[in-house]
């Protein structure tokens, strides 16, 4: 598995996307609005279902304003997991992302990939990550 895009919202809510980016433990990524600790630090997708979502090919009422802070390529990553990304350490906290009650898919009982594949993690050693570093389980 590999790190294929770094995403951040800076403390003015735009989106910006990142060649290299600095895990901070116990709190998230470096100039995220949303580094605010606890057990959600950062969250991760997996590139194919990132591409579902650009392409078009899912709807939900969170599908267009999800975005998370680290696609990667291969299989969803395990819950408890700890895992070497570049010179951090990150440990998965949550495997699945929590729906919303009034959204379509809820409603109609279709299939969210948020649902399964999206990861949230804390950071338990800092440190600097970098496009196309490895995601290593430990």
């Amino acid at each position: 598995m590999k790190i294929v895009a770094i995403s951040i919202k800076n403390k003015n809510g735009d989106l910006l996307e990142l060649d290299k980016a600095y895990l901070i433990e116990g709190k998230g990524l470096e100039d995220d609005k949303n580094a605010k600790g606890g057990q959600r630090q950062i969250s991760l997708l997996p590139l194919k279902v990132r591409s579902m979502i650009n392409k078009g090919d899912v709807e939900g009422l969170c599908i267009r304003r999800y975005m998370e802070n680290l696609t990667y390529s291969g299989d969803a990553l395990t819950k408890g997991g700890i895992y070497k990304i570049g010179e951090a350490r990150i440990q998965v906290t949550r495997e699945n992302k929590k729906c919303f009650p009034e959204c379509k898919n809820i409603i109609d009982n279709l299939y969210c990939p948020l649902v399964e594949n999206a990861t949230f993690a804390k950071i338990i050693k800092s440190g600097n990550i970098r496009l196309n570093d490895v995601i290593e389980p430990l």
